[in-house]
């Protein structure tokens, strides 16, 4: 009976024991994995709408139109002072502002640089310059550029005038040779009178024209030169720039092939005063 119970407390101590290596070697095979959570949000993404910048964008240009006086080979008296007047048009989109004419090269008669008032795209205006005839003979070529704010240059204007010799000075009343002499002389214009002034110092003038046979009409500086030619037979008026400040007398006369009539009465005209 005690050797029973003795082997019963063996076998017990020895189930203890398997048991007991059966856990250990459990714990040592079967490492805890530990799974690392997070509670954060995903942030919330970046809402970020396109900038749109408006780009302002415009072109420049310049269109020459005519010459309002002193037409290219114009006689001008040596040392004798001219008023150079311009036409030209805003030919771009852009509204000039701090835009310049300003002289580029040949024969500086007048001013090097000027300002150009404030002018509208597609806006047509004139430019004046005053300018010297050099004191010898000769032909002369001065050329002036339309440059704008940012200094590029939109293109060119020439002033080309002959100075021709003392014995060949433009007189008072000089007139041309006799022309075709199966045609008579026009008959002499009348009643020259200003019509108005325009914000350029520019006056206008008008005539009767009392001939029928004339090619055009001339218009004289008194004691100077001719101014240029308007267009054609039939015109009555015409545009005269003159410097502020200034007082010249002028007249006209009707010209065909036969030559000039006599001149019509004297103007004379008084340029506003400078500011």
């Amino acid at each position: 009976m005690k050797n029973k119970d003795r082997f019963a407390k063996v076998l017990v101590g020895i189930l203890i024991l398997i048991i007991i290596l059966a856990c250990g070697r459990n714990q040592q095979g079967s490492p805890t994995q530990t799974v690392a959570q997070t509670d954060m949000a995903p942030a919330d993404p970046v809402s970020t709408e396109p900038v749109v910048l408006e780009s302002v964008s415009c072109e420049d240009g310049m269109t020459f139109i005519e010459d309002v006086s002193i037409p290219d080979g114009y006689t001008v008296n040596a040392n004798e002072s001219f008023i150079k007047t311009w036409r030209i048009q805003n030919s771009g989109t852009c509204d000039w502002s701090g835009y310049m004419v300003a002289f580029e090269s040949g024969e500086p008669m007048g001013t090097m640089e000027q300002e150009i008032p404030d002018t509208p795209a597609g806006e047509t205006l004139d430019i004046s310059i005053e300018m010297t005839a050099p004191g010898g003979s000769g032909n002369y070529s001065g050329r002036w550029e339309v440059r704008s704010s940012v200094d590029v240059s939109l293109g060119g204007l020439t002033c080309v005038i002959t100075v021709p010799s003392e014995e060949g000075s433009v007189e008072e009343d000089v007139e041309e040779p006799e022309g075709d002499g199966d045609i008579s002389v026009p008959p002499a214009p009348a009643n020259l009178r200003i019509d108005g002034w325009d914000e350029n110092n520019t006056a206008k003038v008008s005539w009767d024209d009392n001939s029928e046979n004339e090619d055009g009409f001339k218009i004289r500086r008194v004691g100077v030169a001719w101014l240029k030619n308007p267009t054609g037979p039939n015109e009555t008026s015409f545009d005269i720039h003159c410097q502020c400040g200034e007082t010249h007398q002028y007249r006209v006369v009707a010209f065909n092939a036969a030559g000039n009539s006599e001149p019509s009465n004297t103007i004379t005209i008084e340029c506003p005063p400078c500011d």
